[in-house]
C-alpha cells in the first residue's frame, strides 16, 4: 500500500509538472499595501473529503444574505457533495456507487465556528491549510461557492436538512456530483476561481488537493499546512 502511495503521488508530481495551471494574472498571488493583509481563507481535509473556511465578515453581501441563518457565526466552513452520500450516517458500497455513476442530486454542507478556525480544529482529525488570496481572488471565490447555492422563494438558501452537529445545515445545491465531478473537484474549483495555481482536474480525490496546496504555493506563501492530521 505504501509504495502505491508513492507511485501516486510521482505520478501526481509528473502530471502537475508538464501540466498544470499557473497562477490567474493579477489575481493570484496579493500584493498587499504596507499595514493591510491579504484576506485569509482555510481548506480542511479528513482524508476524503475537502471543505472551504470562510470568514463571514469577509463574505459579500449577497452570499451573505443567502447565509442569513449562520450571521451569528465569524467563520464558515462550507463543503459540497452527492446527497444521499453526504447525509448518510454510515457510507456504504452501494451510496458510493450510486453517488459516482447515478446520483440524485447534491448539497451543501454549511457549518457554523464560534472560534477561529485553527482552534476549531483543534478536536478533529483534519489537516488545516491556510490560503491567503487578493480581494479580486476572494471577490471571484465567493461567486464560485454562490453560484452553487439553490435558493427559496425568500432569496435565502434552500433548506434540505439537519447537518452534522448542532451549528450545521445542509442546504440544496446546483452541479451533479459524479466521479469526474466530486466533492475535491469543487473545492478544486473554488480554489482555482480564487486565482490560485491548482489544475481541478487532478483533484479527483482529497490527497490530490491537498498535494497541489503542499506543491503550488510554497513558492508564493510558504508551507500552507498550519494542521496536519493524525491519520
Amino acid at each position: 500500500m505504501k509504495s502505491c502511495g508513492c507511485l501516486l503521488m510521482l505520478l501526481m508530481f509528473f502530471a502537475c509538472s508538464v501540466g498544470c495551471l499557473g497562477p490567474v494574472e493579477r489575481v493570484y498571488p496579493p500584493v498587499s499595501s504596507v499595514g493591510t493583509e491579504s484576506p485569509t481563507i482555510f481548506v480542511t481535509s479528513n482524508g476524503w473529503h475537502t471543505s472551504l473556511v470562510l470568514r463571514n465578515e469577509d463574505l459579500p453581501a449577497s452570499l451573505r444574505s443567502k447565509l442569513k441563518n449562520f450571521d451569528a457565526f465569524p467563520w464558515l466552513e462550507i463543503g459540497w457533495g452527492e446527497e444521499a452520500f453526504y447525509r448518510a450516517p454510515e457510507v456504504t458500497a452501494g451510496l458510493l456507487v450510486k453517488a459516482a455513476l447515478a446520483s440524485d442530486g447534491s448539497v451543501m454542507h454549511v457549518r457554523g465556528l464560534t472560534v477561529e478556525p485553527l482552534s476549531h480544529y483543534v478536536e478533529y482529525d483534519v489537516s488545516v491549510y491556510r490560503v491567503r488570496l487578493s480581494d479580486e481572488g476572494l471577490r471571484r471565490l465567493a461567486h464560485h461557492v454562490e453560484s452553487s447555492i439553490i435558493v427559496n422563494d425568500q432569496g435565502a438558501a434552500a433548506d434540505a436538512g439537519a447537518g452534522q452537529d448542532l451549528d450545521s445545515r445542509f442546504i440544496h445545491a446546483s452541479g451533479r456530483y459524479s466521479v469526474l465531478h466530486t466533492c475535491n473537484h469543487w473545492t478544486a474549483d473554488a480554489l482555482r476561481a480564487g486565482g490560485l495555481p491548482i489544475t481541478p482536474v487532478y483533484c479527483g480525490a482529497a490527497d490530490n488537493v491537498e498535494f497541489q496546496l503542499r506543491q503550488r504555493l510554497e513558492r508564493y506563501q510558504g508551507d500552507p499546512l498550519v494542521m496536519r492530521s493524525g491519520r
